[in-house]
């Protein structure tokens, strides 16, 4: 009897779903499951309503959300115990509100984010949750799910899903996307290193292995500048402000994207804002504080590493690289707490060390800084604590430090693959690495530092990691292919082989 595989797709990667779909028809009976439960409302479920017209087993929460926001000022409750009898039924040790915290959209206590719009009233997002609840319950009731496909793990629907495969003694995979463009299998939710067969061929393949090692070595530990703390605070001062009238050009997008979400206000009655964004005129303004105060943090980041120069000569300091925040394999974990960590390793440490802090280089490259001063205020919680500009090399701070510090972040392979120990707070693929030291269970601190580390079985983990991965490539162009294909078969029929 053929098993039944659900393939979770999300609007920005339905059209790779639906190829990888076609591979599967014969072996598996598939059921589609949009987690597009806000995008869908703008694109009026486009992509659901093209596999209905295929005529396959698919389902959308669209009218759920729909009906939430038509009836939103509706004094609308949860049933009673909903939620307790929920997470007894299909839950693995984790409650309904844990789930809300660790998403995206969902979490305005722990998200920075000032351009999602929030309802007043609490309640509502309960009962928000309720409707999606109360669909996946049908789903899974209906169903009887076998194996679940993921390509996107960043929101309720999938982290919901994910739970009660566990619970269920279900097969859930997905593909994570890695820095350098591909996508690895993991059978855990991108939370643990794949559990992948020892290929024999690629393993006593030297010259091929040599290859990668120099390759990786390019890609992961090689210094990108080596800009100056001054020449740092210029560019990043010079980035502001192209960014700032960048922006004002962008009025005119603005408009139009207003005049849409007016259109379609009128054509439905009511606005779908909630717990998605703020409408484009108050984005835009959002967006230019977000630029304001990345220029400004540029200041205040100079004007408190003065000393930072003698810091970095004399060697004796632990590096700690923020994380993009919030991303999705960060925000999938309920104790991600920057200032937490950094309370920990403050009580642990040596007092003649020091703590470095550099702010992730995406807020100001590609995103925008959504962390107010005050939060990085925070993070000064000692005098053995300094900031380094987000321009300031991330190789050249790991090589030079007794340590790396991070959630789950790659400057904890980085670390690892130059000598020096690393330690972690979150759960990544990174757990089984050598050299990378679970924060909470390290005693002493001198000891984990002098310990030697297996730089070599580390890029043989690498190696191994690269060969169960498949190219953008592959994945977009040759899907077909023979490696993409016996992969992904391969995850699909659970046949394990432990590192």
């Amino acid at each position: 009897m053929k098993k039944k595989l659900a393939i979770l797709y999300y609007e920005s990667n339905f059209e790779k779903c639906h190829k990888l779909s076609k591979k599967f028809e014969k072996d598996y009976n598939l059921v589609f499951i949009s987690t597009s439960f806000f995008d869908s409302l703008y694109d009026k479920d486009n992509n659901h309503n093209k596999l209905v017209k295929e005529k396959k087993n698919c389902y959308s929460f669209q009218s759920e959300l729909f009906n939430f926001h038509k009836n939103i000022q509706d004094n609308n409750k949860v049933p009673k115990n909903y939620f307790h009898n929920f997470e007894k039924k299909y839950l693995n040790k984790i409650s309904i509100n844990d789930l809300i915290k660790t998403d995206y959209y969902l979490n305005e206590t722990n998200n920075p984010r000032e351009d999602i719009l929030f309802h007043k009233d609490k309640t509502k997002k309960k009962y928000l949750v309720y409707l999606i609840l109360k669909k996946i319950e049908q789903i899974i009731n209906k169903e009887k799910i076998d194996i679940f496909l993921t390509l996107f793990p960043e929101n309720f629907i999938n982290n919901c899903f994910y739970q009660i495969s566990k619970k269920g003694g279900k097969l859930f995979f997905s593909y994570y996307c890695n820095r350098d463009g591909t996508y690895t299998i993991s059978e855990n939710f991108c939370t643990n290193f794949s559990r992948v067969v020892k290929n024999s061929k690629n393993n006593k393949n030297k010259k091929k292995y040599d290859r990668f090692k120099i390759l990786y070595k390019k890609k992961l530990i090689k210094p990108n500048n080596n800009l100056s703390s001054l020449k740092c605070f210029f560019l990043g001062i010079k980035n502001e402000v192209s960014r700032f009238f960048f922006h004002l050009l962008k009025i005119r997008i603005t408009i139009l994207r207003l005049r849409d979400q007016l259109k379609l206000k009128n054509e439905n009655g009511f606005y779908m804002n909630y717990f998605m964004q703020k409408n484009q005129l108050q984005l835009y303004f959002v967006h230019l504080t977000y630029i304001y105060r990345s220029l400004i943090l540029h200041l205040y980041i100079f004007i408190k590493s003065r000393k930072i120069n003698k810091i970095l000569k004399d060697k004796k300091y632990i590096y700690y690289p923020l994380h993009y925040f919030p991303e999705a394999y960060v925000y999938n974990q309920l104790n991600f707490d920057e200032l937490e960590i950094l309370k920990k390793i403050s009580k642990i440490i040596p007092k003649e060390y020091k703590i470095i802090i550099k702010p992730h280089f995406l807020f100001f490259e590609n995103g925008y800084e959504q962390h107010k001063i005050s939060y990085y205020k925070n993070l000064l919680i000692n005098k053995n604590i300094y900031f380094i500009s987000p321009y300031f090399c991330n190789i050249n701070l790991i090589k030079n430090a007794q340590a790396t510090l991070s959630f789950i972040g790659t400057s904890l392979l980085q670390s690892t693959l130059v000598g020096k120990p690393a330690f972690r707070s979150g759960t990544s693929e990174l757990n089984s690495f050598s050299g990378i030291y679970d924060l909470v269970k390290i005693v002493n601190f001198r000891k984990c530092i002098k310990k030697k580390i297996d730089v070599s079985k580390n890029y043989k983990k690498l190696f191994l990691l690269n060969n169960c991965s498949i190219s953008n490539h592959d994945f977009n162009k040759n899907i077909s292919g023979k490696n993409s294909l016996k992969l992904l078969k391969f995850f699909l029929n659970a046949k394990y082989v432990k590192i």
